[in-house]
């Protein structure tokens, strides 16, 4: 027997969806980014007086795989990403899943693309980053990163 057909309010994101979220993540983007380029002091104040730290390591004593994290994205921010890897490895790596994750939305919405997301390489991939996640945080804690 074939299951049933599933509703399409549950499906990926539709054509119509893609580009909706394509233009609201663009303009979140755009405003944050003004906000930074108008006002430098906005993000050290974010970045440097309202984060909490590292409540993990606090706790623990251990370096968690975030740890580093805000210093790599105000380094990332300023364009120093060899900077950024060397406080945290991790998140330049993210940051390019984002940047795909970010360029797959105009793909679906404007040229009617099939998704990637149903493929076995994307799945993988996730699977692979989050053993890489697991590995970098074993590491760091073994060698004193």
């Amino acid at each position: 027997m074939k299951p049933p057909p599933i509703p399409q309010d549950t499906q990926r994101p539709t054509r119509k969806r893609a580009r909706i979220l394509f233009a609201v993540i663009t303009i979140l983007l755009a405003v944050v980014g003004g906000c930074i380029y108008l006002n430098p002091a906005w993000s050290s104040y974010v970045f440097g007086e309202v984060s909490p730290g590292c409540i993990f390591r606090k706790h623990t004593g251990l370096a968690c795989p975030g740890c580093g994290g805000t210093r790599a994205i105000r380094a990332m921010m300023e364009g120093n990403f060899i900077t950024a890897a060397r406080y945290n490895i991790m998140l330049p790596l993210l940051a390019i899943g984002l940047l795909i994750e970010y360029l797959r939305l105009p793909l679906i919405g404007f040229t009617g693309a099939k998704d990637f997301h149903q493929s076995k390489w994307y799945m993988r991939s996730i699977i692979i980053f989050a053993w890489a996640v697991i590995a970098w945080f074993i590491v760091r804690n073994l060698i004193g990163v």
